[in-house]
This record gives C-alpha cells, sequence and structure tokens, in this order.
C-alpha cells in the first residue's frame, strides 16, 4: 500500500516539472510574442530582455526539471 502513495508522489512530481518546464517555455514565448507587437521601442527592448532573462533561467533549471 505505501508503495502506491510513494509511486504517485513520483509521478506527481514528474508531471508538476514538465508543466512547469511548459509553462515557463509558453511565458517565454509570449514576451517575445509581446516584443514583436508592440511599437513602443522602450518596451519592445524591456519584453526582448525579460525573454532572455527568462531563456536564460530555463536554461539553468531545465536539468533540475528532468528529474
Amino acid at each position: 500500500m505505501n508503495e502506491c502513495f510513494q509511486m504517485e508522489d513520483a509521478y506527481a512530481g514528474i508531471y508538476g516539472h514538465r508543466l512547469l518546464a511548459a509553462q515557463l517555455r509558453k511565458i517565454q514565448a509570449d514576451m517575445e510574442g509581446f516584443a514583436i507587437q508592440t511599437d513602443d521601442q522602450t518596451a519592445k527592448q524591456m519584453y526582448y530582455s525579460q525573454s532572455k532573462e527568462l531563456q536564460n533561467l530555463i536554461d539553468i533549471i531545465n536539468p533540475y526539471l528532468k528529474e
């Protein structure tokens, strides 16, 4: 019975990691989309900058999300 709970916890952990990774990629892609859509150069630069920072974060944490 205890093994069943451990398997459920492991599955939830893997699913949670994949979900987090997908959400971060979506947010990063949304920022790039906002940058493309806006004509405001200040906002465009901000969106691209934040997109790049988020991509760096994704690259750093991605190995941990695959565990």
